[in-house]
């Protein structure tokens, strides 16, 4: 598999495809599958993932991956009697290594981060996928594991993605994000038919590398899943790879 961006400018998207169910209510993994493979994204994290649909049909995510040429990395952070749910992170070129990171705090639904890291043309990409919880509090604590890993990765490029479930433009977890990449846009993804929370967000590290940010508001996205997905061109051409391996320090 080959990245499709050229020049060194890649495209990632993250994508909350609620259980596969879309607003109108069909739960379909082959429809959000497609609306995946339109967003033409290198790198895609998805939140809200279930193995089996609510329907009871079973879904491989392997073959639902591999029916748009994208490698698969599940972090299942609920384990149910017939089915697992949590985080995924698809991508067009195979993770060098992956890290599952745990995320609970304060006996709250457990949640969890996708840390991978990727080879691409001598740089070292390490990509992050998660979905923090609905308190403030909650989230506070997640975010400082996800700072401390960012902090201390030794790649070239970081990209954190996901539903951080942010309501409100302030406090801590928008604070410490603009520690560690700066400003960034935060387009309104959530409701997917009429966006009014920007719930999902991408940001990269180093800063100023964000081309473009926009949500997907095409009408196949605003039906499929109750979030629209979040699309992003990244321009990595000028950064020098250093080739250096993987830092084996995890969350805490």
């Amino acid at each position: 598999m080959t990245l499709t961006g050229e020049n060194g400018i890649l495209r990632a998207a993250s994508y909350n495809v609620h259980s596969w169910r879309g607003s109108d209510g069909r739960s379909e993994p082959e429809r959000i599958m497609t609306v995946i493979k339109n967003l033409n994204a290198d790198f895609v994290a998805l939140q809200e993932v279930v193995s089996m649909s609510r329907t009871g049909t079973p879904c491989s995510l392997g073959e639902l991956a591999a029916g748009i040429g994208m490698d698969i990395q599940f972090g299942p952070t609920m384990f149910r009697s017939d089915s697992r749910y949590g985080n995924a992170l698809l991508s067009r070129i195979s993770p060098r290594q992956v890290i599952r990171h745990p995320l609970e705090c304060f006996g709250r639904e457990p949640r969890g981060a996708i840390e991978a890291h990727y080879d691409y043309h001598g740089l070292h990409l390490c990509v992050v996928a998660t979905h923090l919880g609905l308190k403030r509090k909650e989230r506070r604590c997640q975010m400082e594991a996800i700072h401390e890993l960012v902090a201390n990765t030794r790649a070239d490029a970081t990209i954190l993605m996901g539903d951080l479930n942010e309501w409100l433009p302030w406090g801590h977890l928008p604070r410490r994000l603009s520690d560690l990449f700066g400003p960034t846009k935060t387009p309104r993804t959530f409701p997917a038919r009429v966006p009014v929370f920007a719930l999902d967000r991408i940001y990269i590290r180093p800063g100023g590398r964000m081309l473009s940010l926009t949500a997907d508001r095409r009408p196949p996205a605003r039906t499929a899943s109750d979030h629209l997905p979040l699309v992003a061109e990244l321009d990595v051409s000028s950064l020098p790879g250093n080739n250096q391996e993987t830092t084996q320090g995890g969350l805490s």
